[in-house]
């Protein structure tokens, strides 16, 4: 595979817009749902009422599939995400972090999220009932694992773009690997969804649903505010980060999963963000700013968001 080679600079505002315009995207990560101990029809409930949410909000959403959560008991979860005009992107097969796995492994965690989602939008499309058991998992990984080159002649691949985000936010943790890994998500048609505001809802999500799960309702009030406040000041902190560091006025996107907690206390972040002049568009209108084109800075073990590990390539453009 070719080196990667990045030829964009951003401009301060590098948008036409004005410089204290806000604009976010909502991307909602670990779809069918990040791994809390209920029955999927409480969990499909759950997930209603937060699309019911969006819905009040006109929130079109992007949300990532692992494609081995997905079973023939909970795949309507993510066609209830898809029937409300959500798109769907990419989160690995296994959820798979770059660290401890090589290139090409990786690559195939991909392809094999890819068959997944194929299969979902195929029957979704022709209004059927998807087939997702055991056997078409394994049929999926062997078919992957054999014909590997296959999927990456241009004869064979898909034109449709599909939106990827990488587990953890970890891109690779040497310089080859994570060249190698964008390369490939390029040459097969995968759009990197980048991250400038990360909720860390995973830091109370536990300790939310054990409270949950008690009927505590003190403790889950008291786990709710401590993280509505936490992203609150996350958002402020991306928002002065992109202003003061770097002089822009980006398009931000936002990273949150799809679990408990965000059923119960994400109306109040959102009521936020609209009472404080937020516009909330679309991950597709987001990746647009050119700030997303700019040089990956860091290679290493480390998740870090786009807004912190983008660097600027000087006299660049013609």
């Amino acid at each position: 595979m070719l080196l990667l080679v990045f030829t964009f600079e951003i401009k301060a505002q590098s948008t036409n817009r004005n410089f204290h315009e806000k604009r976010v995207a909502f991307t909602i990560d670990d779809l069918p749902f990040s791994l809390n101990y209920l029955p999927w029809n409480e969990k499909r409930e759950h997930v209603q009422k937060f699309l019911g949410l969006l819905e009040e909000y006109k929130i079109q959403s992007t949300v990532f599939l692992i494609g081995s959560y997905v079973t023939d008991e909970n795949w309507e979860i993510i066609t209830d995400f898809i029937d409300k005009g959500h798109q769907l992107g990419n989160h690995t097969y296994f959820h798979s972090g770059t660290n401890g796995v090589s290139a090409k492994q990786y690559m195939i965690d991909v392809l094999l999220c890819d068959k997944i989602m194929s299969i979902i939008k195929d029957a979704h499309s022709k209004n059927r009932i998807p087939k997702l058991g055991v056997d078409v998992h394994q049929k999926a990984i062997f078919d992957v694992h054999n014909n590997f080159e296959k999927y990456l002649d241009n004869k064979n691949r898909s034109s449709e773009k599909i939106y990827f985000r990488y587990p953890y936010l970890k891109r690779g943790n040497s310089r080859m690997k994570r060249d190698s890994i964008y390369n490939f998500l390029n040459e097969t048609n995968h759009i990197i969804a980048p991250v400038s505001i990360t909720s860390h809802d995973w830091k109370f999500a536990d300790g939310f649903f054990e409270a949950y799960k008690l009927n505590d309702q003190a403790e889950m009030d008291r786990i709710g505010d401590a993280y509505v406040n936490h992203v609150i000041s996350q958002v402020k902190e991306s928002f002065k980060h992109s202003r003061r560091e770097l002089g822009l006025a980006i398009d931000h996107v936002f990273l949150m999963h799809m679990n408990l907690i965000n059923v119960f206390h994400f109306d109040r972040i959102l009521k936020w963000f609209a009472e404080n002049d937020w516009e909330f568009i679309t991950l597709e209108e987001a990746v647009q700013d050119r700030f997303y084109s700019w040089e990956d800075s860091y290679h290493g073990s480390e998740g870090i968001p786009w807004l912190y590990r983008a660097k600027k390539i000087v006299n660049s453009l013609p």
